[in-house]
């Protein structure tokens, strides 16, 4: 677990205070505030739902996606930041889909492109 020390904080105008785990998670919400500020998306969530799956070895398994988002037209999606990939990521990922999720991988390339697009500067 990661300590309170280690944690970013970030007040967003449609999350509230956040406590976030890294500067990529920091660098998503400055892009989730973006396109909430825009109308693209109502609103997000950080660490906000705990969903039950089926693990590699058949055991349940519970996984925190990073971000919860709301677009314009009420529709939830999830969000997981990642800088690289760990070898269960993916299959834990498939695993989420499988189960009717709708969830996005951003990478830290991706982040980047993000960032461009939208003007920001990058922290």
């Amino acid at each position: 677990m990661f300590s309170e020390s280690k944690k970013h904080k970030y007040n967003s105008p449609y999350a509230g205070l956040c406590l976030l785990r890294s500067i990529l998670e920091v660098r998503i919400a400055r892009i989730l505030d973006s396109l909430c500020a825009v109308g693209a998306y109502k609103i997000w969530s950080y660490e906000a739902e705990q969903i039950k799956f089926k693990g590699v070895k058949g055991g349940k398994r519970i996984y925190i996606p990073d971000f919860r988002v709301v677009d314009k037209s009420s529709r939830t999606f999830y969000i997981e930041g990642k800088g690289y990939l760990k070898p269960n990521d993916k299959k834990k990922m498939e695993a989420i889909k499988n189960q009717g999720y709708d969830i996005y991988l951003l990478m830290a390339n991706d982040v980047s492109q993000w960032e461009k697009s939208l003007s920001l500067s990058r922290i």
